[in-house]
């Protein structure tokens, strides 16, 4: 919407992610955003968002000098971080003071199958906002992280007994879905062997039907 060169964006970024502690920063990738993207990397920013790197984000360290960061908008993804945003200020799970935002957003439709920016309207903004509540929201590395913390609080409560035997339940590793529930590994077991299940006669039952 400013019209800044991307070279200078990348200056701008640096001092505010600097007056920010640091902030991470996480420019998009995409066309003119790719020079922003690498004038950071080159300058030294000490902490930038790299798609798909394991780990903490906030203190990932690229150890290719050729790796460039920033987040890459494409059809699939530009829905699900549109989406996550959507979910987010339906349940006034985040709060925004910018009348520039406010704005924007007035002026974003659905274009056929595409939520877009009307006519002479801008969604830099938008898209923005999206891509942050993604990174802290939505993203699968942060989803991992959150996995990795529940696993933590689950083996704080472990149990430790003195008589424990290899293959007790507080040796049994997570469930894989961290999202399962329900599930007991106590109560875990193979089926059984057709031949091993006896089969019962209805008519023995009949005492319940009277």
């Amino acid at each position: 919407m400013g019209k800044i060169p991307p070279d200078k964006l990348a200056d701008l970024l640096f001092e505010y992610g600097k007056l920010y502690n640091e902030a991470l920063i996480c420019p998009e990738q995409n066309t003119f955003g790719y020079f922003t993207c690498t004038k950071l990397r080159d300058d030294g920013y000490p902490r930038l968002y790299y798609q798909g790197a394991a780990g903490d984000p906030f203190e990932f360290r690229s150890t290719d000098p050729n790796a460039v960061p920033g987040f890459s908008t494409q059809a699939k993804n530009r829905g699900q971080i549109l989406a996550k945003l959507e979910e987010l200020a339906r349940n006034n799970r985040i709060k925004v003071y910018s009348q520039r935002l406010y704005d924007q957003l007035q002026a974003f439709v659905w274009n056929g199958a595409r939520a877009q920016a009307a006519k002479d309207a801008h969604d830099d903004l938008i898209m923005s906002l999206a891509i942050a509540t993604w990174l802290v929201a939505g993203d699968s590395i942060a989803n991992e992280q959150a996995t990795a913390l529940a696993y933590a609080m689950l083996k704080a409560t472990k149990v430790e007994h003195r008589n424990e035997m290899p293959g007790d339940v507080n040796s049994v590793k997570p469930v894989p879905n961290a999202m399962m529930s329900g599930f007991n590994p106590r109560e875990a077991h193979k089926p059984k062997d057709p031949s091993q299940i006896r089969h019962v006669d209805v008519s023995d039952f009949s005492w319940l039907f009277r």
